[in-house]
């Protein structure tokens, strides 16, 4: 439950503007995922890969969308097998709801089995199908005697449903995978122009890499679980020699465990730089784990080597080719972290031509552009408990930027109603404010509501809670009451004046829209009993 953007949140705003938490695994791959295993367990192979055939549909009964008796040659097919909860997974209800909708008059039919162990007459899914009606834009259909489940899932250690399998129009498994890593084959497969043979050889050499490295994996996320740094840098070196490229995803945690855990910059600085210029040079994943093991917005290798990094970033854009957006918004960010703004913003645009998914961190980019000089000042001012420099800082931003960085308003109350004790300055400000340039910023107006009804230390006084009233019901129209904070700033409102009834109403719309509010609705009701308010 945050109203306003703490204090905080300005010294984290150019670490925060657009780094990826990880890279699960090389840029622009979808590495198949074979059943894990502890470290001294027997490896069983999958019987079923990407270019063999596909396995025959085996249904009892037809419970959603058209039916589909068998798949037929010249048609594509995305099968999925739905494990015993699988179903009740929304996000994998929508995925493939909006495949069928998106591809499905070019050619595509999804097909989902509901498997191990649901019978024909399940009440669960019955009803689940019955409730998402509307939804269900594919054929669903109950397997028989588990033969989808055996026949497809366990046969290719695919053990943590959903699992999705895309057969082409000769009836050959084409991909194996998570289906959001399903483009670009998907369209390759529709159009013909998919190389199965390649393919084919790719997922048996992820296969084959991942029975390799298994012991190893296990052992470096059992070090992390326990915490032992020394065994995560062992573990995480030997993967490394072991497979220099494609082990590139454990750079990260080696310099993190090196540089921050066991506190031996120097130590991981020198591994990056060998490993970057040597047996790593072609590892996108390993490249990108320098940048991002530099830039932690959390816990940053200090001092950070912004050169290296950058340096880094750019290796990982030009293995890739220009055309991954993770890498390129990683090089974005590290523009933006050494201040060179137009490079950043520059690289951004080329990200979200690739992924309109980026454009956020594009705008906070060109937003941070064009703010950098008044938050580098008020960053500045805070840092030395110059509140007047505060004060002026954050007018001139609200100047550039009154809806965008409309949130700093509650700072600005703060600065000047309280830290420098000039209440009617305060005050003066809010309405001028309100009143021109942040009329139509909910963010603004809630900050200045909050910065009058918070029931902490941190609230000018005395409260004028009739402008208090007035801005957090304009922000509650401007957000169509959809916004929690908004709400529970006019819900205090109340609270401070004793109109338990209008805040015990307006707490329970919060507590509707976001379940942490629900303490607002009890604190108000013992208030009011305390207070002998009805």
């Amino acid at each position: 439950m945050s109203h306003t953007p703490a204090p905080a949140l300005l010294l984290a705003f150019v670490a925060s503007l657009a780094l990826p938490s990880a890279l699960a695994q090389a840029p622009g791959t979808g590495a198949p995922k074979p059943a894990p295993a502890k470290a001294d367990e027997a490896v069983e192979m999958p019987t079923l890969y990407v270019g063999d055939d596909a396995p025959a549909l085996a249904i009892a009964k037809w419970i959603a969308g058209t039916p589909v008796e068998k798949l037929e040659k010249g048609k594509v097919y995305l099968v999925s097998p739905w494990g015993s909860s699988t179903f009740l997974v929304d996000d994998v209800l929508v995925a493939l709801s909006k495949l069928q909708k998106e591809k499905g008059a070019a050619g595509l039919t999804v097909i989902a089995t509901a498997c191990d162990g649901l019978k024909p007459g399940s009440a669960s899914i019955e009803k689940y199908a019955k409730e998402h009606a509307a939804e269900i834009t594919f054929a669903l259909g109950y397997e028989k005697d588990s033969l989808v489940d055996k026949t497809w899932r366990e046969a290719a250690k695919q053990v943590f449903p959903p699992n999705f399998f895309l057969v082409d129009k000769q009836g050959k498994i084409a991909w194996i995978g998570d289906v959001d890593q399903i483009e670009p084959t998907l369209t390759q497969v529709l159009a013909e122009k998919h190389d199965l043979a390649q393919a084919a050889a790719a997922y048996k050499g992820a296969i084959a890499l991942e029975l390799r490295t298994r012991k190893l994996v296990v052992a470096l996320s059992a070090a992390e679980v326990m915490e032992n740094w020394e065994k995560v840098v062992d573990n995480a070196k030997k993967l490394l020699e072991m497979e220099p490229v494609s082990m590139g995803e454990h750079v990260k945690a080696l310099l993190h465990a090196l540089g921050v855990k066991l506190e031996k910059p120097d130590e991981a600085y020198a591994f990056a730089k060998a490993y970057l210029d040597g047996a790593g040079k072609d590892s996108p994943d390993g490249a990108m784990g320098i940048t991002m093991a530099i830039l932690d917005a959390d816990e940053p290798i200090v001092p950070q080597d912004f050169e290296l990094a950058l340096r880094a970033a750019r290796r990982a854009v030009a293995i890739t080719k220009e055309k991954d957006a993770e890498c390129l918004i990683v090089l974005a960010t590290v523009h933006a972290r050494m201040g060179k703004y137009d490079e950043a913003v520059a690289v951004a645009k080329q990200c979200v031509a690739i992924d309109a998914e980026y454009g956020p961190n594009l705008e906070n980019l060109e937003l941070r552009a064009r703010t950098h000089v008044q938050t580098d000042a008020l960053e500045a001012a805070m840092r030395s408990d110059d509140w007047n420099g505060v004060a002026a800082a954050i007018d001139q931003l609200l100047a550039l930027e009154p809806v965008r960085m409309g949130g700093y308003a509650h700072l600005r109350m703060i600065a000047t109603g309280v830290r420098l004790r000039k209440p009617d300055e305060a005050y003066a400000f809010a309405k001028a404010f309100v009143d021109g340039a942040g009329k139509d910023s909910a963010n603004a107006l809630n900050a200045i509501g909050w910065s009058i009804v918070d029931p902490g230390d941190e609230h000018v006084e005395p409260r004028d809670l009739v402008l208090a009233e007035r801005v957090a019901k304009r922000a509650i129209e401007l957000t169509k009451e959809k916004d929690a904070d908004c709400m529970d700033t006019l819900a205090f409102v109340y609270f401070h004046q004793a109109k338990w009834d209008d805040a015990i109403a307006w707490a329970k719309k919060c507590a509707a829209l976001n379940e942490e509010y629900a303490e607002r609705v009890e604190q108000f009701e013992r208030e009011r009993k305390a207070k002998g308010g009805k």
